[in-house]
């Protein structure tokens, strides 16, 4: 009968390995990071008009992070108490998944939901750490486990999270597709499950949530949609004129220009971008009066109250009195784009942005607006906008 190996007493683990001693090294650099994120977050922003790609990476960061640390930590507490060597699971992808965890997820993803550059300066201090701290583990468990221990660092990265698939030409090929289909359906997973309602909602109150806004009834089953909100210090009826200037031959839309330039070469009112001014000739807008996005899709201004609100619609059928009547759901398309003012206080307001749309069509269809008002949309354009305005009525 094959008899347990005793470990020497010097070479002990223990459940947290080196983890504590790294805590003097990191707990200062974690600590400025967080100040500097709330004392001086205009200094820490480093990529504030792409908020909806951040906000995503983030939960998309966060939630695989948290699957990775999962594993890794049923697996430690396995082998610590079977008094063997952890080698499946996330510490098949790396030989220290906590600190990799870290490294991939925790930090990349404070950084990205925070908007803040300081916490991914923590990532060269963490590794730094987290070398020499990986590098005595890895001293101990040799010690422990010999030529067990050697196999498998040999076939196992040390930090970086990905296995090493073995087999040359078409075989390879096959366990990397295989490996990134695999990812990518994970991904397309926490998309639908926990960024998707995320990305739709950003900014929005629960309050705001549940409201019933202009132009609700006009689509009152929208295939897709999204409401969005953002906070102005400035008073309504100063963000105002910066609202109603909006479309395409226009001010613009305060967003990424670049894309908006690919529908025309001549989309912009004034210069090559949205304006960076209150243009006077743009500020006298009319219920009725014409504001499109690009030259092929043409909205109607229906609704138009001077610090309150812009409500712009598309393809909603009309009634025997020749006003607007509810669209009905899935026949044909419609559209409704309400941007709602909201007094906060007498130098402050919210903006939301409240895209709702209706169309006819299969999987197909849904899949191509999906990419355009969704990914365009909700993600990239939209939170760009409310920060480009910001740029624009607080001087940011």
């Amino acid at each position: 009968m094959p008899t347990e190996r005793p470990v020497p007493v010097e070479t002990e683990r223990t459940l947290m390995g080196e983890a504590p001693r790294l805590l003097p090294i990191i707990a200062p650099a974690l600590g400025a990071a967080i100040l500097l994120t709330v004392f001086a977050p205009g200094f820490s922003s480093f990529a504030p008009r792409y908020r909806g790609i951040q906000v995503a990476l983030a939960i998309e960061l966060a939630v695989l992070g948290l699957v990775f640390w999962a594993s890794a930590a049923v697996r430690l507490l396995t082998s610590w108490k079977t008094r063997s060597l952890a080698v499946g699971g996330a510490f098949g992808l790396a030989r220290h998944p906590i600190f990799s965890w870290w490294l991939w997820s925790v930090l990349p993803a404070l950084a990205l939901a925070f908007d803040s550059w300081p916490f991914l300066a923590v990532i060269p201090a963490f590794f730094l750490a987290a070398r020499n701290g990986a590098a005595e583990e890895e001293r101990q468990l040799e010690a422990i486990f010999g030529e067990e221990y050697k196999a498998y660092r040999d076939r196992t990265n040390r930090f970086w999270p990905l296995p090493r698939l073995r087999g040359r030409g078409f075989r390879g090929f096959l366990h990397w597709a295989g490996f990134l289909a695999l990812c990518g359906l994970g991904a397309l997973g926490i998309y639908f499950a926990a960024v998707r309602p995320v990305a739709l909602n950003l900014g929005m109150t629960r309050a705001e949530r549940r409201a019933v806004w202009a132009g609700d009834g006009l689509i009152p089953e929208p295939r897709q949609g999204f409401s969005q909100a953002a906070g102005y210090g400035v008073s309504a009826e100063e963000l105002w004129p910066w609202i109603v200037q909006v479309g395409y031959r226009r001010a613009g839309w305060y967003n990424i220009d670049a894309i908006n330039a690919l529908a025309a070469p001549d989309y912009f009112f004034e210069g090559g971008g949205s304006a960076r001014r209150v243009i006077p000739e743009l500020q006298d807008l009319s219920p009725g009066d014409p504001v499109a996005i690009v030259p092929a899709q043409v909205f109607e201004a229906l609704e138009v109250v001077p610090g309150r609100r812009l409500l712009l619609a598309g393809g909603i059928p009309r009634g025997p009195d020749g006003g607007p009547s509810s669209a009905p759901a899935r026949e044909g398309m419609a559209v409704t784009w309400l941007l709602e003012i909201e007094p906060t206080g007498p130098g402050s307001c919210r903006l939301v942005s409240r895209f709702r749309t209706d169309f006819a069509g299969g999987l197909g269809m849904g899949i191509l607006f999906g990419i355009v008002n969704e990914l365009g949309g909700a993600l990239l354009q939209q939170p760009a906008m409310f920060n480009g305005l910001r740029e624009r009525v607080e001087g940011r």
